[in-house]
């Protein structure tokens, strides 16, 4: 069945990120498709492609106001710079359907990463708390609109491939 990175980017990111976790899980042999979130919510082709079954969803976003982004805290990052995208997020496309029931689900999410700026990644981790694999991932962004932090994305790697183990041995057991 493959698996499903969907990510909410604004300046590219977490959209970085995700294709390195799904270059992890391709690399260890399980095919992986990569959807940024606004595509999502307004594509109907890629809603429908959306919700095919999949063994595996990963989802990632970024922290806004310690906890996912909503309509609002968009509008005001986006006063940070040319935003990359600037449609619906991860909570839209929850509120529209998200992802198929039954897949497991892997989230992650991309944070400034001062103490106590909350996790985008812990508030999804609630949500599919029966349906989770692995623990929730945070990756660390230099500033609002900047980049990721030197070796970020060889971690976002490596931590796609412990998913494709992961749910390996979730299949086997």
């Amino acid at each position: 069945m493959g698996s499903l990175v969907v990510v909410e980017t604004m300046y590219g990111s977490t959209l970085a990120v995700g294709q390195a976790v799904a270059a992890g899980l391709a690399d260890a042999g399980h095919a992986t498709d990569v959807l940024e979130v606004s595509v999502a919510v307004t594509d109907p082709a890629w809603r429908a492609a959306a919700k095919r079954d999949r063994d595996l969803v990963v989802i990632g976003a970024p922290t806004h106001r310690r906890g996912l982004s909503s309509a609002r805290t968009r509008g005001l990052a986006r006063h940070d710079g040319e935003p990359l995208s600037s449609g619906p997020g991860i909570r839209e496309w929850l509120s529209s359907g998200g992802p198929s029931r039954g897949a497991l689900i892997a989230v992650f999410d991309t944070s400034v990463g001062r103490r106590g700026a909350g996790s985008a990644a812990r508030v999804l981790a609630r949500r599919f708390r029966g349906q989770l694999l692995g623990s929730p991932e945070s990756f660390v962004v230099e500033s609002r609109t900047g980049g990721l932090l030197p070796g970020e994305l060889e971690r976002a790697w490596l931590w796609g491939q412990s998913l494709a183990a992961d749910l390996a041995t979730s299949a086997a057991g």
